[in-house]
């Protein structure tokens, strides 16, 4: 595995316990809005869908522009 699947996938499978810990905190009272929980939910879903495009990018092939010109050429 490289460094950024790795680094994915950590972070995918911290995201899934955090947001799991999410359904332990309080329901929403009768002034809110939304429950205490809806904000880190929120946030742990933006940070497992960047780790799906870290790990989907991770399969990218990683030539530089200088690389790829030669091949052109």
């Amino acid at each position: 595995m490289t460094k950024d699947r790795t680094l994915a996938f950590l972070t995918g499978l911290f995201t899934i316990v955090m947001f799991v810990e999410t359904f332990k905190i309080a329901e929403k009272s009768n002034w809110q809005a939304y429950g205490s929980a809806f904000y880190p939910r929120v946030l742990l879903l933006v940070i497992g869908v960047l780790a799906i495009f870290l790990f989907i990018n991770s399969f990218r092939d990683k030539r530089t522009t200088a690389e790829q010109r030669k091949v052109k050429d």
